[in-house]
């Protein structure tokens, strides 16, 4: 059934969806979180960005929106990534708040009101927090050792999701900072705002697999810890190299050519990923060369 609907000037909130080899999952979503938001009785709109997405989510996109005005698509150019998505999604929405999703349906639309209650109660992010136990081993590990190195900006450890809730203050100082698009997360963190954590789950993807495998989590990971604590990223370098000497001394007695060509292959490696880290802080720009097409301007 069509559904015709002229939106307020300044939405009560704005769902922000990054959207990315999950076309399956969008009218599901819309459906769950209409839901939502007639049981709220809210004035909503829609924000979805196709991520240069493989399958047909444009084509989808627009049948939705065409039914119903609140539904608002960007297009990007190409695969820029979650977090630049995200970016992209908050720089168009008009909400007073805006909720932030996974367009795949991990994030149980039903929790949104549990988020949007701690928001009104006066924290400008409201980030959901789940238990990691269902990744595999390796990915729970890399986690913790990731977290660990971040801990100067991640009081949460692991566990943290980008299912949460933003006030209009707390996107526009997103949205304004530096490095907005790299990590949406730590870039929320940076911005010293009042913070709520909710627990929340993620449920079972109904279609397809993350496309977060160990391949792109690691550089990921590694650019991240670079941009954002290089210093402490230094550090562990640092002391593995020191640890390499160490071993190799009692092992061998002696300070073999080997363990000291390695040790100062990572401290010099170490030293140009952090200068580097610094570089690619000033010179960064939003994403903007990314978008393409835009449905409900």
């Amino acid at each position: 059934m069509s559904t015709r609907a002229v939106p307020q000037e300044t939405p009560d909130v704005s769902i922000v969806v990054p959207i990315y080899a999950c076309a399956s999952c969008i009218e599901p979503l819309l459906e769950r979180t209409r839901a939502v938001v007639r049981q709220e009785g809210w004035q909503a709109e829609w924000v979805f960005v196709d991520d240069a997405s493989p399958d047909d989510a444009w084509r989808i996109l627009k049948d939705e929106a065409a039914k119903d005005d609140r539904i608002r698509g960007l297009r990007l150019g190409r695969n820029c990534g979650q977090h630049f998505a995200i970016y992209a999604g908050l720089e168009k929405a008009k909400g007073r708040f805006s909720v932030v999703m996974d367009g795949d349906l991990e994030d149980p639309p039903e929790e949104i009101p549990r988020l949007m209650l701690r928001a009104r109660q006066g924290f400008d992010i409201v980030i959901a927090t789940y238990s990691d136990r269902t990744h595999p081993r390796w990915r729970r590990l890399g986690s913790q050792l990731y977290f660990w190195i971040l801990r100067g900006a991640i009081p949460e450890g692991g566990k943290l999701s980008t299912f949460s809730v933003v006030s209009e203050r707390a996107r526009s100082a997103y949205i304004a900072a530096p490095l907005a698009g790299r990590a949406y997360i730590l870039v929320l963190f940076g911005l010293d705002l009042p913070t709520a954590f909710i627990s929340s789950h993620k449920e079972p993807r109904p279609h397809g697999a993350s496309s977060y495998d160990f391949r792109k989590l690691s550089p990921l990971a590694l650019r991240n810890m670079l941009l954002f604590s290089p210093r402490r990223l230094f550090c562990v370098l640092a002391t593995v190299a020191i640890g390499i000497l160490l071993v190799a001394v009692g092992l061998w007695g002696a300070w073999p050519a080997v363990p000291i060509w390695l040790s100062c292959c990572i401290l010099v490696g170490a030293a140009l990923a952090v200068s580097r880290s610094y570089m690619l802080a000033r010179s960064w720009s939003s994403p903007h060369f990314c978008e393409k097409e835009m449905l409900h301007e």
